[in-house]
């Protein structure tokens, strides 16, 4: 048995990064089988050895900044930081074995399990990288994410589904029973699945405007990025980027590069430059870059459009002793760390309104429900601090926001991934890693929504089975 405690958690960890969406179910029900059959609330020495060994691999794209910190300290920093959320889930599923006894758990522990993974959201060590709808990013399902609580439906579609499985198993009821309850969370199940399938292939992009986008990848390392003698041949290679593109392409509504091109504080040289070589046209530009205002400094968004400045959006929820520091009355003496931006609002320019965020604030429903009334969404990211599993883990949280509130997501970043995500959670067009090139994409905004009949039927066959399943398990078990 030792052997599912190790191979389980190494599946689900894995699922975060590969297409590994339905074995996810199997990792819970077997979970959820070991959770009912304990008779205390407290988790088993096997429990918390497959929660260590699931957070160790699932956060073992933190050993990528040994490039930046040396490998002691990266490898300090993954055992801190799985220790930290160890002892989080650890305790959590302790608590949720206080509820296991009681009628209707199986509707009662997916329920605070979402809680729980919204708390994680919150405050300034918000994590939300360890939901569980993140790993199922590549299902036919997505469309149930475009509701009020967003992707978290998912989430609790696969802890009510595992539940009631695992409770169904090991009750007492004949065989014959036990068939005929665990026809209704399959019923369920094969029910989502093949009406996502068919939503996926009928569905229909209504709008009444499209925008011609530039995407461009630089593909300057960081390593490079940060050394202060390669700032001015950075510039002056988005220079010439910006310049190809307008040469190969014309009547461009936007040109978008990456967060952070410079990181130092060259807002006025960017300005002057632009001004001088004659890049400021009718067409947006959008890039990153930190600024300064009055005595603080935030990581920002910068707009330029018809020869000068714009708009700009300085993030708002920053990354934990990377941008800021959270631990009060303490200041590093070598480290300049960014300020908390405005509240989120999106941009208006030109009858379009966009829906900006920086990094991975993409991995926040609260920040995205503040933006809502944009036309389209954009996320200026530079992920080559970390490996191609941290970026893929980005990618998939910005899939999400487009279908929660039916837009396009378009997903810019330095090194990759680049992708066009659409209002339906599809790839429409990505980049390689590690590669310089950029996307010519014809983005639709304003997308009406889409009230499929057959969606307002699924809603009312998923309540009604979730009571019927309650009912049986208050009754039977």
């Amino acid at each position: 048995m030792i052997i599912f405690y190790i191979i389980a958690p190494i599946v689900l960890a894995l699922a975060y990064y590969y297409n590994l969406y339905i074995l996810v179910y199997a990792v819970f029900l077997l979970f959820f089988i070991n959770f009912y059959s304990s008779f205390t609330a407290r988790p088993n020495n096997k429990m918390a050895f497959a929660i260590g060994v699931f957070l160790l691999i699932h956060n073992s794209w933190l050993i990528s900044l040994h490039q930046w910190v040396g490998s002691i300290s990266s490898y300090l920093i993954l055992f801190g930081f799985t220790l930290y959320f160890f002892i989080i889930i650890y305790v959590f599923i302790w608590v949720l074995g206080f509820f296991k006894r009681l009628p209707g758990s199986e509707f009662l522990i997916p329920t605070i399990w979402v809680v729980f993974e919204l708390v994680l959201t919150l405050g300034p060590f918000g994590y939300p990288l360890f939901s569980i709808y993140i790993t199922q990013a590549y299902s036919p399902y997505l469309f149930l994410s475009h509701n009020i609580v967003g992707a978290e439906l998912i989430s609790f579609l696969v802890i009510f589904t595992a539940a009631f499985t695992a409770r169904v198993i090991k009750s007492k009821n004949s065989g014959v029973m036990k068939i005929t309850q665990l026809f209704l969370p399959g019923f369920l199940f094969v029910f989502i699945f093949t009406y996502g399938i068919y939503i996926s292939k009928h569905n229909q992009v209504i709008c009444n405007r499209f925008l011609n986008i530039i995407m461009i990848q630089p593909n300057i390392k960081q390593s490079i990025k940060m050394d202060s003698q390669h700032f001015y041949s950075s510039f002056d290679h988005y220079i010439k980027l910006i310049k190809l593109v307008k040469k190969e392409h014309k009547n461009i509504d936007a040109i978008i590069l990456p967060e952070t091109l410079v990181p130092a504080l060259w807002e006025n040289h960017f300005r002057q430059e632009f001004l001088r070589q004659g890049l400021l046209d009718s067409e947006l530009l959008i890039f990153g870059l930190p600024i300064k205002r009055l005595d603080k400094i935030y990581n920002s968004i910068l707009f330029y459009q018809d020869g000068r400045y714009q708009k700009e959006y300085a993030k708002n929820q920053l990354v934990p002793f990377g941008e800021s520091m959270p631990i009060p009355f303490y200041k590093s003496k070598t480290q300049i760390y960014y300020s908390e931006g405005a509240v989120p609002q999106s941009v208006g320019l030109r009858s379009v309104k966009y829906g900006v965020t920086t990094c991975f604030e993409s991995a926040f429903f609260k920040i995205y429900r503040k933006i809502n009334n944009a036309d389209l969404f954009i996320v200026l990211t530079n992920d080559d601090w970390f490996n191609s599993w941290f970026k893929e883990l980005h990618l998939r949280t910005a899939i999400f926001r487009a279908v929660e509130f039916n837009k396009y997501m378009l997903f810019v970043a330095n090194t990759g991934k680049t992708a066009v995500i659409s209002n339906t959670g599809e790839i429409k067009e990505t980049l390689k890693d590690n590669s310089l090139a950029y996307i010519s994409h014809k983005v639709p905004i304003s997308i009406k929504e889409q009230h499929h009949f057959m969606y307002i039927i699924l809603s009312s066959v998923i309540i009604i089975l979730v009571f019927i399943s309650v009912s049986i398990i208050l009754k039977f078990i």
